[in-house]
């Protein structure tokens, strides 16, 4: 079956499709196995480069290549980017310790060739085991985890042959899905190869319930024990975790081996032995019990014969039961927990709650000589049952436990004698585990009761699946009145699934996600139903995988993926509907994948007042997508699709918004609201759908909803571009005449003002500061920035250094005349304020000094001079208008002009030093 070679170009294909993918991106660096020296990877001779290969991309090429194969040993664990094996390479694991961990970082795993786990655990987080040239073996004193998916074969069931997992010894392989909702599965539809094969010691640990499936491996031979030994599997419900293991053919044993809770009279579920070789060995069978385990047990009367039994015992306790085998095999015991049936308690199936949390309330139905009644718990099945703080006796009782644990739960009912009869235990799990728990719909359709659902549970934190109509009595909805709800993920198993959420101002929130999640109906009436990721793959041919938004509700896509198929080709593409005032909000990404091959899937229909919105600009995504039909309105006679870009949320926030415009009531457009400044004209609104008017008149008012005023002069026509000298907000709306009057909806128009002050004009010298200038805005900007031009009325530029702040002082270094204005920025609108002249002159040249020094020219260009006249030795020190000091020089026996050089522009106070004193004097540098 082994294949023994591979060609170079298909090794180096396999590696850059691992350097591509999961955690490894463009550049990784790599480590190839020589073998140069050794087996021991732990020398770095043994490597390529030689160097420690934690971090690195790991290489193994064929074994064919190299005398050595390496072996991975010592007591330091290892962790690397990556691990590729060619399909006929080798490794060995073999660590001092079995807790030494080899750690592989990328998210897919996918090993070729052969790979020993000797002593220490080998980790992966996605592990493919996809190849007929793949074996792991995992021997005693070895582990592998898988913490996400385990696959025996390649993309669903699709590849044909697959590799091998052999566990021996004290070996052991957990899949944990650590992050949940993943699987182990994919095996190929060749049954030869994808096989697990345990033997003794052995053992396979699998996340969640996989008892049906694990069967169903064993019964193609790809879940198999070494020779001798059958497969055992088991499902622990309070852990929630299936074991496999194996067991000797010949043991003579019972199964299922769970306790039973049962009450007199009542039969027990069927228990009975295991048709191995040990079962074909025996002979005869006789069934027996006893209420002491491991002795005293008795026949059954009438005697019971046959491989298995339903037990019925007619007194309350605890009873033992065995096989008897030849009259000398005893198998294992299955412990039986007999209730009165005077007492009996509905709903009588386990519960699983969270801390300090209701359950599903209990009721008690008495026989007619019980006269009285109490509640009691115990940690222990059976017995040691204990009274409630205070002592709960009435007829019904709604459990609640602040402390995880397992309880049991009975109702003890007394008689005029007082006789007790204990009715059976309820079994209650108390903890934060996340369940899978199935809608039933028996108690009517309140998603939040736990009685709804199987096994009876709480929604929070658990990961909810809807069925098929057939599978409950009534449909699942999320109403209102409850709070916020958390689950760990939905599922809507396929079209005749639906789920629908009605909560008012309350959130649905789904923590992980919801990858293919959605196969059948999700309706979102009110309230908030928040998503991670939406991978809307509807499934081949038979689901319809729909979402529907209307009413008050809003669908919110927090992260991640916005997928309207599993891929761009196949036929295989999801529905959202988005009606009345629904909204649809995807917080990070804009939808991807909608389906080319089949464009009847994959779509987005909006109506009503429904609106998509996605972040960025989705202009030309959603043309392209409306030019194949796939975001539409379920009637274009009746209704056009629009796409708004920008739409500013907030400074920084802005998002394309996608509605729905009727195209049968006389309307305007846009509808959009508009930010103009006071004066200007609003962008052009015209009339829709008027062909049944002949006269239009704009109106306006100061509130919305009225009274609407006409303009003076009226205003009159299809199309509106006017303007409003004053501030403040208006609603904008037409009124059409003809057989009769309508009016149109309102356009929102903000005027706002921008001014700033005082007006007059002012004159001021070179790189002296004039009257501060301050400005006034109508409303508060998002930011705002003062400018300048010498063009009245054109060609603002920033002021340097750049001034933000609501006043600003006048100052430039260069005679001229100069227009000021201050800029401010309404979200994406800016309006320039009215101009501010300002005429500056030259300043008048400084020169002269104490006794004979002199600074010339001034204001000065790149340079100036210093003429000390008598002095040949004086100290000089330039500062800016802060006091920093910018150059500072001591001059000793020199004569003549000196030149300063400073090289930058900007008005410097320049100080001298001498013998007489200090003299300070303003220079500007132009």
């Amino acid at each position: 079956m082994r294949k023994t070679s591979i060609s170079l170009i298909q090794f180096t294909l396999l590696l850059l499709a691992v350097m591509m993918s999961g955690s490894l991106m463009a550049q990784v660096d790599t480590a190839k196995w020589t073998g140069a020296v050794s087996s021991d990877a732990s020398l770095l001779a043994n490597w390529e480069p030689q160097q420690a290969i934690d971090g690195k991309l790991v290489l193994i090429d064929s074994a064919y290549k190299f005398s050595h194969m390496p072996v991975f040993s010592g007591s330091d664990s290892i962790e690397v980017n990556s691990l590729v094996i060619h399909p006929t390479g080798e490794m060995t694991i073999d660590f001092d310790d079995s807790i030494d961990l080899f750690n592989v970082a990328t998210e897919y795993f996918e090993p070729h060739g052969i790979i020993n786990i000797n002593r220490g655990t080998l980790q992966g987080r996605r592990v493919h085991i996809e190849d007929t040239n793949t074996v792991i073996n995992v021997n005693s004193g070895g582990l592998m985890v898988v913490r996400k998916y385990l696959f025996m074969s390649g993309d669903g069931n699709n590849r044909p042959t697959a590799g091998y997992l052999n566990i021996s010894g004290t070996g052991k392989v957990i899949y944990n899905d650590a992050e949940g909702g993943h699987s182990f599965n994919r095996f190929p539809t060749d049954t030869t190869t994808g096989v697990v094969t345990i033997n003794p010691m052995g053992t396979l640990d699998l996340k969640g319930n996989f008892l049906s499936y694990c069967n169903t491996l064993i019964a193609k031979g790809q879940l198999k024990a070494g020779p001798g030994y059958d497969v055992v599997v088991k499902f622990d419900e309070a852990a929630a975790w299936t074991y496999v293991s194996v067991r000797d053919k010949m043991a003579f044993v019972i199964e299922p081996v769970a306790n039973q809770f049962i009450i007199t009279g009542e039969a027990g579920s069927k228990i009975g032995m295991v048709q191995n070789d040990g079962y074909a060995a025996t002979s005869t069978f006789q069934w027996k019990y006893s209420t002491t385990s491991g002795s005293g047990y008795v026949a059954f009367s009438p005697d019971v014969t046959t491989d298995s039994i339903e037990a019925v015992f007619d007194t309350p306790g605890k009873y033992y039961v065995v096989c008897i085998g030849d009259g000398t095999k005893t198998s294992n015991e299955v412990v039986f927990f007999v209730g009165s049936d005077k007492v009996q308690i509905n709903p009588a199936g386990q519960q699983f709650l969270r801390p300090s949390k209701d359950g599903a309330m209990l009721t008690v139905t008495k026989d007619a000589i019980i006269t009285s009644v109490e509640w009691k718990w115990s940690a222990t099945p059976g017995e040691g049952h204990v009274s409630f703080s205070p002592a709960a006796t009435g007829d019904e009782f709604t459990p609640n436990f602040d402390t995880e644990g397992l309880y049991y739960i009975i109702c003890v009912g007394k008689d005029a004698s007082n006789n007790t009869y204990p009715s059976k235990d309820v079994k209650i799990f108390v903890d934060q585990q996340q369940y899978s728990i199935y809608w039933r719909g028996t108690a009517g359709n309140s998603g939040v009761k736990p009685e709804n659902w199987e096994p009876l549970a709480l929604v929070d934190n658990n990961l909810v699946h809807v069925g098929p109509h057939d599978a409950y009595q009534d449909s699942c909805v999320f109403s209102g009145g409850n709070g916020n709800i958390y689950v760990g993920r939905i599922w809507t198993d396929d079209s005749l699934s639906t789920m629908t959420v009605d909560m008012g101002t309350d959130t649905f929130r789904v923590a992980s996600g919801s990858t293919y999640g959605i196969q059948g109906q999700v309706i979102v009436n009110s309230g908030v139903l928040s998503y991670t990721d939406l991978r809307h793959a509807a499934g081949s041919g038979r689901c319809t995988g729909r979402i529907i938004v209307k009413g008050t509700g809003e669908f919110l896509l927090r992260s991640s993926y916005f997928m309207m198929g599993n891929s761009n080709t196949p036929a295989r593409g999801g529905y959202i509907d988005i009606m009345d005032d629904g909204k649809f909000i995807s917080l990070a990404n804009q939808p991807a994948r909608f389906m080319i091959s089949d464009t009847t899937q994959s779509v987005i229909t909006i109506s009503g007042n429904g609106m998509l919105q996605v972040p960025g600009n989705w202009i030309s995504g959603a043309a392209t997508v409306m030019a194949t039909n796939q975001l539409r309105t379920p009637d274009p006679d009746l209704e056009k699709i629009v796409v708004t870009w920008p739409v500013v949320l907030s400074p920084g926030d802005t998002v394309t918004q996608v509605t729905a415009k009727s195209l049968l009531i006389f309307e305007v457009e846009p509808l959009d609201d508009q930010l103009v400044a006071v004066g200007e004209p609003v962008a052009t609104l015209s009339t829709l759908n008027d062909a049944d008017w002949t006269t239009f008149e704009w109106k306006y008012a100061t509130a919305s909803g009225g009274p609407y005023m006409a303009f003076a002069p009226a205003s009159t026509g299809k199309t509106f571009s006017g303007s409003f000298d004053a501030a403040g907000d208006y609603y904008v709306i037409c009124e059409a005449y003809g057989a009769d009057t309508v009016m149109s909806s309102e356009v929102m128009v903000q005027a706002v003002s921008v001014s700033i002050a005082p007006t007059d004009d002012q004159n001021i010298k070179e790189a002296e500061a004039g009257t501060a200038l301050t400005v006034t805005e109508s409303i508060t900007a998002t930011s705002r920035e003062w400018k300048s031009s010498t063009t009245s009325g054109s060609g603002y530029t920033s002021i340097i250094p750049p001034a933000t702040l609501a006043s600003w002082t006048p100052l430039f270094l260069t005679e001229g005349t100069y227009y000021v204005v201050c800029a401010s920025t309404f979200g994406s609108k800016t309006i320039n304020s009215n101009e501010v002249t300002i005429v500056v002159v030259p300043t008048a040249v400084e020169e002269n000094m104490v006794n004979t020094i002199s600074l010339y020219p001034n204001p000065a260009r790149e340079a100036f001079y210093i003429n000390a006249g008598n002095y040949n030795s004086f100290n000089l020190k330039v500062s800016d208008l802060t006091g920093r000091t910018i150059l500072e020089r001591e001059f000793e026996n020199v004569s003549g002009p000196q030149k300063i050089e400073l090289g930058r522009k900007g008005v410097y106070f320049v100080s001298i030093s001498t013998t007489d004193g200090t003299q300070t004097v303003k220079m500007i540098m132009k």
